[in-house]
């Protein structure tokens, strides 16, 4: 119930003082901000005036200096009780190479145990480059070998060729639809910062993006204001009440904040690359658009098929213009609802599309195909 609080409080500060200090700098000045009796004569003042003009004023709400420093301390608390719970399972994960001018060149990474078994989950951007691969974990060194990597999530699973005696790891848990965090939610990332030791640090969720550019992502991906050094890339990502809820994954310095990989899609990755090496993908065989309807509803309408799917003018496939209403039965109503339920597909499995179509509703089932190209399960226009 704590932690609920915390994360409540711990929003409703950050708007509270967004637009007057800096979180995180070594001066943070919101006693203007918290100065609870100029609030509350203010509010009275305002508040004399709207019932002098027949309005109905409410209470106004004052923040005091010591729930700041209560919030703060059962912020601090749910950040170590994560990191006392979670530090033994993270490590630090660093490759060799050449750069151009045939020097050695370092390459630094966060990865974290998955299972009993060695098996770690980590950036597939050092496995790519990497001659020789090895974890830093606790002070020694351990070898390592590559068993797979995903180069559309980034993703990749190494072993050890020798485990340490004793160390935790972090269960993936299988899942069958998405699900992600929420938006305003805290989050904590342990992550190894530019060769350093494992480290906690935290942030909240900004929400979640299907695209970025022109690329579109092959699952709904988190967003977050938290900013990675180089070495963090592969952190695992905790919720405040310790649940591994994604893994930091790309940076976006430009507005300070990181994709984070939701954790309803690692297991699957993880057996995939554990099994195979590599995973497969499945494609939808149409680019979709949003429009709103004359009845101003969001509408999914598919924009183009891809060569073969369609078929004179019968109503057994899928047209230009179908309006996508459900896919197995599930509601459609934004583009990254398609990717992120086609996600737990496989390829050669059939899925049935009902789409409206004029005034007339029709169920259609299409084959997933393989993907073979850059373009992911759809295409976003």
């Amino acid at each position: 119930m704590g932690r609920v609080k915390t994360c409540f409080i711990f929003q409703f500060l950050l708007t509270l003082v967004s637009d007057h200090a800096t979180w995180g700098s070594t001066s943070l000045e919101i006693s203007q901000v918290l100065d609870h009796k100029s609030l509350n004569n203010q509010a009275l003042r305002i508040g004399s005036q709207e019932k002098e003009k027949g309005h109905i004023s409410y209470p106004a709400t004052t923040v005091s200096p010591n729930t700041v420093s209560t919030t703060l301390s059962l912020i601090s608390g749910d950040i170590q009780a994560i990191w006392n719970a979670k530090k033994d399972a993270v490590v630090q994960v660093m490759g060799n190479t050449k750069d151009e001018h045939g020097q050695n060149k370092l390459l630094l990474g966060t990865g974290f145990f998955v299972d009993a078994d060695g098996h770690i989950l980590t950036t597939a951007t050092i496995t790519t480059e990497a001659e020789n691969l090895w974890i830093d974990y606790e002070g020694l060194s351990y070898a390592a070998k590559l068993i797979g990597k995903d180069p559309i999530t980034n993703l990749a699973v190494i072993e050890l060729l020798k485990k340490p005696e004793h160390f935790q790891h972090i269960a993936l848990q299988k899942f069958s639809s998405y699900e992600c965090s929420q938006c305003g939610e805290l989050v904590v990332f342990i992550g190894c910062a530019l060769g350093f030791p494992p480290a906690p640090n935290f942030g909240i969720i900004l929400g979640e993006n299907i695209t970025f550019g022109n690329r579109v992502f092959i699952v709904s991906y988190l967003r977050s204001n938290i900013e990675i050094c180089g070495g963090e890339s592969g952190a695992p990502v905790f919720d405040s009440f310790g649940n591994l809820c994604g893994v930091l994954i790309a940076s976006l310095p430009e507005v300070h904040s990181s994709f984070i990989i939701p954790s309803c899609i690692l297991e699957r990755i993880f057996q995939a690359l554990l099994v195979n090496g590599t995973v497969k993908y499945s494609s939808a065989g149409f680019s979709v658009r949003s429009q709103m309807s004359i009845a101003g509803k969001r509408e999914i309408i598919i924009s183009s098929l891809r060569e073969g799917t369609t078929k004179d003018s019968t109503d057994d496939y899928l047209k230009i213009g179908d309006v996508i209403l459900k896919i197995d039965g599930i509601d459609i109503q934004e583009e990254k609802d398609i990717a992120n339920l086609l996600f737990f597909k496989k390829p050669d499995e059939t899925v049935t599309l009902t789409v409206l179509r004029g005034n007339q509703i029709i169920e259609i089932p299409i084959m997933l195909a393989e993907k073979t190209s850059e373009q992911f399960f759809l295409t976003i226009q």
